[in-house]
């Protein structure tokens, strides 16, 4: 913690000094999440693919055409987020799966799916394999670090790492590695299965559910044409 705090300070030093204050906060209010955890600082497998989606979406942003910075602080699944990334008018929320039949996903609340607050709302689907010559969680870490440079996101990107649950000293217990299958971005509109505040019967507060992804009707999108509709490129 000492020396990624030392790492921190030293990366902020193009900054103003009330900036490099915020980003020593914001990362030693990282860590105190990260220890709240009470794991052995090493995610599971699930929580591993989820993440590894989350990176691989921020990624096809930047290559189609977003400077990094925009996606690192659009980012706000390590931050428990009602969707993972808020972007322009809108929100993209992303589903991981390593499942070869059918896209099981984990829909975490009435809000996630609910486009009421803020529109255009999609679902970023990636679907990976593991194979043995594909991508492992901390090469696609690298991967983001490297087209971030030495711009002061990279210190906003580690921090949300911290937040997600990741640890470099950790790196070497992740050793699955992906390969990506597709990834379809789906429109979530006036026919999208879901359930919302607004269709649950009175006196439902709360839920948890399962969606199939591949039994959705809706048409499917680029990664840069719903940028483009969210208003960001």
């Amino acid at each position: 913690m000492v020396l990624d705090i030392i790492d921190t300070i030293r990366l902020a030093r193009t900054v103003s000094e009330e900036r490099s204050f915020h980003l020593f906060l914001t990362r030693i209010r990282a860590w105190q999440d990260f220890m709240r955890r009470g794991t052995d600082a090493v995610l599971g497998p699930q929580a591993e693919i989820g993440l590894y989606g989350e990176l691989m979406t921020l990624l096809c942003t930047v290559k189609a055409g977003l400077h990094p910075a925009i996606p690192i602080d659009a980012w706000e699944g390590p931050l428990n987020g009602i969707q993972d990334f808020i972007l322009g008018t809108g929100a993209i929320e992303v589903k991981t799966t390593i499942a070869s039949a059918g896209f099981p996903a984990t829909i975490e609340s009435l809000d996630q799916l609910d486009d009421a607050a803020r529109q255009p709302l999609f679902v970023a689907a990636a679907r990976l394999r593991v194979d043995d010559n594909g991508t492992s969680l901390p090469q696609i870490i690298e991967e983001a670090r490297a087209l971030v440079g030495d711009d002061p996101a990279r210190n906003t990107l580690d921090t949300k790492l911290l937040h997600g649950g990741y640890v470099d000293a950790a790196a070497n217990h992740y050793q699955r590695r992906f390969d990506t299958v597709e990834i379809k971005v789906i429109p979530v509109t006036g026919g999208f299965p879901r359930l919302t505040k607004a269709t649950v019967p009175s006196g439902i507060t709360g839920a948890r559910y399962e969606l199939d992804l591949d039994r959705t009707s809706a048409g499917t999108f680029c990664i840069r044409e719903a940028l483009v509709q969210l208003g960001v490129l």
